[in-house]
Order: structure tokens, then C-alpha cells, then sequence
């Protein structure tokens, strides 16, 4: 079975009057049927072709004016992206991150977790941070040197341990 256009005759009245109200004034393409292996298709003729090829070279055209996009260096889609990368950006925010590699924070985590970094790192070391500075303050007040000198190498080595 083919799909057959309808003749103009039976649009008549479908909508009380001369045929669907949108349609009016509109250019109705012509149409033709061929038949291939028995099977018929709707073809445009050669006058619809080169009114398809000249809309399409005007577009190109009027495309020219567009400035072009910045190439950004997209880390996370060609796996350029290595821990050692990751580890230089741990001092900032993901979501800070996340836009510097071109990327949406979810996928960056999950580029993260292929790498490793299960956990961006960022809230931890700026917790250690404001503890070792919370230490080195009240170091200056009390006479327990050794003590807080031993509780800052801990939290020094747990920062380099990320």
C-alpha cells in the first residue's frame, strides 16, 4: 500500500469552505510518485531542487557574519585530563574547576572518579588549613611549643597526602 496525496477537490469543506484555512495562499509544492521495486515515494522535482540548493546557499551566506566559537581545550572529552592535572586545580572549588575544563560538574566528577579522585579534595585541605592557622594562632599564646608543633606536621602531612 502507498501513501497517494490527495487530490485538491477532497480538501474542500474539511473546514467549511475552500480547503484548510492555513494552507491558503500557501505554495503547494508539486509532487510526483516514482516507483522503485515496487515501492512508490514522493520525489521533489528538479524546480523544487534548486529552490532547495539556493535557500541552502543563501543560508551558508548569511551565516558568513557569525563569529566564530572560541575552541576551548575540552580536557574531559579527548582524555587529556591526568591526576597530575587534577591535583594542580585541588586548592579551587569543583564547580570553579569544572567550568575551567569546559565541562558541567557532573560530568567532571565522574571524569574525577576515572582518574581516582573519588572525592574533590577542596573542603578537606581548606579545613586542614584553617586548623593548622587556628594552631599556629594559639601557639603564639601558650607555652606548649612542642605539642602544637607536632599536631601542625600531622595536619602538614595529611595535606600532602592529597
Amino acid at each position: 500500500m502507498s501513501w497517494q496525496p490527495l487530490p485538491p477537490e477532497s480538501m474542500e469543506g474539511a473546514y467549511g469552505g475552500t480547503g484548510d484555512p492555513y494552507m491558503q495562499g500557501m505554495h503547494q509544492p508539486q509532487v510526483h510518485t516514482e516507483e522503485s521495486a515496487g515501492h512508490s515515494f514522493l520525489a521533489p522535482t528538479t524546480k523544487e531542487n534548486e529552490e532547495l540548493q539556493r535557500r541552502r546557499a543563501e543560508h551558508v551566506e548569511s551565516a558568513e557574519h557569525i563569529a566564530p566559537q572560541q575552541k576551548f581545550q575540552m580536557y574531559g572529552r579527548s582524555g587529556r585530563v591526568t591526576e597530575s592535572n587534577l591535583r594542580e586545580h585541588f586548592h579551587l572549588p569543583l564547580s570553579e574547576v569544572a567550568k575551567k575544563f569546559g565541562m558541567c560538574s557532573t560530568a567532571f566528577k565522574k571524569l574525577c572518579r576515572k582518574q581516582g579522585v573519588m572525592q574533590w579534595p577542596y573542603r578537606t585541605l581548606r579545613s586542614l588549613e584553617k586548623k593548622m592557622a587556628s594552631l599556629r594562632a594559639e601557639q603564639k599564646f601558650t607555652n606548649d611549643d612542642n605539642a602544637i608543633e607536632e599536631q601542625i606536621a600531622k595536619l602538614k602531612a595529611k595535606r600532602e597526602a592529597f
